[in-house]
């Protein structure tokens, strides 16, 4: 599920959110808090998007990562750094190809916690640097 101002928009594999983000790549793409949850859940649960991923080698799980992240890359004008908008979500996608072999109830917790640390600090910079609707 992503959330592009108020339009609520489900994507159930890579290449519809790559598709979504490509068509609204210069709005802002915002979960709200309580949705973060279900979103993990949906998209642990989501067969599709496992199965693709755990078919994929490394080279070509880095060529996915690596498409989405230059889609989602902002450059801003006060560092010569692009600041690397999908990087931490892809760590959470880097989880969910690890916890297909590991305790379900464990890898969401981790998952949720390592998404959870690093929202804040993407949603404040977001919204200092462009207009983000803040449920």
């Amino acid at each position: 599920m992503l959330y592009c101002g108020d339009e609520l928009i489900y994507c159930s594999d890579i290449k519809s959110i790559i598709d979504f983000v490509e068509d609204n790549k210069y709005k802002c793409l915002v979960l709200p808090v309580e949705k973060r949850l279900l979103t993990m859940n949906k998209l642990i649960e989501n067969a599709g998007l496992a199965s693709e991923f755990e078919n994929k080698s490394d080279n070509e799980l880095e060529d996915t990562k690596s498409e989405i992240n230059d889609i989602l890359k902002i450059n801003t004008s006060k560092s010569e750094q692009p600041f690397d908008l999908i990087y931490e979500v892809m760590m959470v996608i880097d989880d969910i190809c690890m916890i297909l072999n590991k305790d379900l109830d464990e890898s969401v917790d981790e998952l949720i916690k390592m998404f959870d640390s690093n929202y804040d600090k993407i949603l404040d910079y977001l919204s200092d640097k462009y207009d983000v609707y803040r449920y």
